[in-house]
């Protein structure tokens, strides 16, 4: 069938409204909605605080991390400011959404990632929480980003190829971000995310975070 094959070209025996018929009305269905927002913190004062908690120790490959320990960070300069708004902007995320939370009553677990040449996180996304992110203390272009899988991607059965330079929000398998010092990226903890193998010796300074809401009335 002709792609035409719905738009009569006689007008001498037919004339369409076009703004009514014959009109492909495109619309997203179950967008993912992410925010990002540039924090004012002590970036410099918080690089040297984690990397003296850091020193040139690894317990992953190429990095280092607290999330295993659950070490305490309120020492290191920066680091209330930062829970604080991470708590802001998880709630206003929540409102956006309209998340029926307890807004006054939510967990926040923070962890600091050293990553160095060699360094990387697998696909992954996080369990019992109800709002992931990142904010990055020391990052440039030469460094690994962070990547966003399209969730719908393991559902298609019988999709045509699309070149990658032509991929958009629903045809990509991923969303490259490159992040910026001092930007905090904030989404649904059940989206799957990966950091690709470091190429450069870094290092790639960040603190993770998971928000977990507990429900109205509790």
């Amino acid at each position: 069938m002709s792609e035409n094959a719905l738009v009569t070209t006689d007008t001498a025996s037919y004339t369409a409204d076009t703004s009514e018929f014959n009109k492909l009305n495109y619309q997203p269905i179950f967008p993912v909605l992410t925010t990002t927002v540039k924090l004012d913190l002590p970036l410099a004062e918080m690089k040297a605080g984690l990397l003296q908690l850091a020193g040139e120790s690894q317990n992953y490959e190429g990095g280092f991390t607290t999330f295993f320990n659950r070490q305490e960070l309120d020492h290191v300069t920066g680091i209330k400011a930062l829970k604080e708004a991470i708590y802001g902007v998880s709630c206003a995320f929540g409102r956006e959404l309209k998340y029926e939370c307890n807004y006054d009553k939510c967990s926040i677990q923070l962890w600091v990632n050293v990553m160095r040449k060699g360094g990387y996180h697998p696909p992954h996304n996080h369990a019992r929480s109800t709002f992931s992110g990142t904010f990055y203390v020391e990052v440039n272009d030469d460094m690994s980003p962070f990547v966003f899988f399209n969730p719908t991607k393991d559902l298609r059965m019988h999709d045509p190829m699309v070149r990658p330079a032509d991929a958009g929000p629903f045809t990509s398998e991923q969303m490259i971000i490159k992040p910026q010092p001092g930007s905090m990226s904030v989404w649904p903890s059940w989206l799957y995310h990966h950091v690709p193998q470091m190429q450069v010796d870094g290092p790639r300074i960040s603190l993770s975070f998971n928000v977990d809401f507990l429900p109205p009335g509790a």
